[in-house]
C-alpha cells in the first residue's frame, strides 16, 4: 500500500522532472541535461503490471538520448528490483537510448540494499543508481533559495534528523517565494508528507520565536492560533486560541495529504466531494479517509459506511 511520503516522492519526479535535472546530473553524474515525463506505460505494454514510479527522457521525448527510470522505495522489496533490468531492457528496445534505473530512497537501508549489483547471468550485470539520504546535499541560505526542490528532498529523506523541522520551515520559505512554485503545489506535497511529530516540532519553534519567518505562508500551513480573545492578558484564554490554532493547523495538513494521494490514484474530487474534504477539521476522520484513499477506485470508497 503505497504511503503518502510515497505518493510525493513519485510526483515530484513524475510531474517536475525539470526541476531535478541537475540534481540528477551531479550528483548521480547522469547525462541529463534537460528530462521531461513520458507515460510509464510506453516503455513497454507487456510491463503494464508493474509501471515504474516515472519515466522521464532526457533531453526530450522525440529524440532521447538516455532513458531515466524512477523507482521509489521506502522499504526493500526483492520482488521488485527482478523487475528493475526488464524496465530498462524494455526502455532500450523502445528507445533505442541508453536506459538507467534510478532508485529514490530516504532510507539508508534500502539505499545499500539497492545499490547491490543484480546478477542476470554470467559477464552480465546490473546496477542501478541510488538517490539515498548520503547522495541528497544539505542547502541552505542562498543556495536552497535557488534551488529549494534540493531542500525538499533533503527534508524528505531526513525526517528523524533534529535538523529536519527547522529545515523545512526554510525550505517553506524558499518556496514561498520561488517562481516555480507559484501554485503553492510543491509546498502543498511537502507539508502533506511531514509526520505529525515534525510539523509539531515546526509549530514549537515558530510559537516561540525560535524560527524568525518572513512571509505569510505559516498562517496557510500551521494557522497558529496566536489571537489572544477578547479579553486582552488571560492567559487561559490565549493558550486555548493557540490550542485550537494548532488542531486546525493540523487538519489542514491532513486534508492537504489527502488530496495529493486522490489526485496520485487519478480520482476526481470536485463538486460536493470536494466541499466536505476541505471542509472536514476532525483530524481521526480525515486519516481514515487517508487509509481508504490509497486503494480507493473511486471517491464514493473513501466516503465508505459513513
Amino acid at each position: 500500500m503505497p504511503s503518502v511520503l510515497h505518493e510525493v516522492l513519485r510526483e515530484l519526479f513524475a510531474k517536475r522532472p525539470d526541476l531535478l535535472s541537475g540534481l540528477l546530473a551531479e550528483r548521480l553524474s547522469l547525462p541529463a541535461t534537460a528530462l521531461v515525463a513520458l507515460d510509464s506505460e510506453l516503455t513497454d505494454a507487456r510491463l503494464k503490471q508493474l509501471l515504474p514510479d516515472a519515466v522521464l527522457a532526457s533531453p526530450n521525448a522525440d529524440a532521447p538520448t538516455l532513458i531515466v527510470i524512477v523507482e521509489v522505495h521506502l522499504h526493500v522489496a526483492e520482488a521488485k528490483r527482478r523487475v528493475w533490468p526488464q524496465y530498462a531492457a524494455a526502455a532500450f528496445g523502445r528507445f533505442g537510448c541508453e536506459a538507467v534505473v534510478v532508485v529514490v530512497t530516504p532510507s539508508p537501508r534500502v539505499a545499500a540494499w539497492a545499490s547491490e549489483p543484480i546478477v542476470i547471468g554470467p559477464r552480465h550485470t546490473m546496477s542501478p543508481e541510488v538517490l539515498g539520504p548520503s547522495v541528497i546535499p544539505w542547502v541552505d541560505g542562498p543556495d536552497l533559495r535557488r534551488t529549494p526542490v534540493t531542500g525538499m528532498l533533503w527534508t524528505l529523506s531526513h525526517l528523524d534528523d533534529p535538523a529536519c523541522p527547522e529545515h523545512a520551515l526554510a525550505t517553506l520559505e524558499a518556496l514561498a517565494t520561488w517562481d516555480e512554485d507559484a501554485d503553492g503545489r510543491l509546498a502543498d506535497i511537502l507539508q502533506a508528507a511531514l509526520p505529525a511529530a515534525v510539523r509539531a516540532r515546526m509549530e514549537e519553534l515558530m510559537r516561540t520565536g525560535k524560527y524568525e519567518y518572513q512571509s505569510d505562508f505559516a498562517k496557510k500551513y500551521f494557522a497558529l492560533g496566536r489571537e489572544e480573545g477578547r479579553e486582552e492578558g488571560r492567559e487561559e484564554g490565549r493558550e486555548e486560541g493557540r490550542e485550537e490554532g494548532r488542531e486546525e493547523g493540523r487538519a489542514v495538513g491532513e486534508v492537504s495529504a489527502l488530496l495529493l494521494v486522490l489526485r496520485a490514484r487519478g480520482i476526481d474530487v470536485s463538486g460536493p466531494a470536494a466541499s466536505r474534504i476541505e471542509q472536514e477539521r476532525d483530524a481521526a476522520r480525515i486519516e481514515s479517509w487517508i487509509r481508504r484513499a490509497v486503494t480507493a477506485s473511486t471517491i464514493d470508497d473513501v466516503f465508505a459506511d459513513e
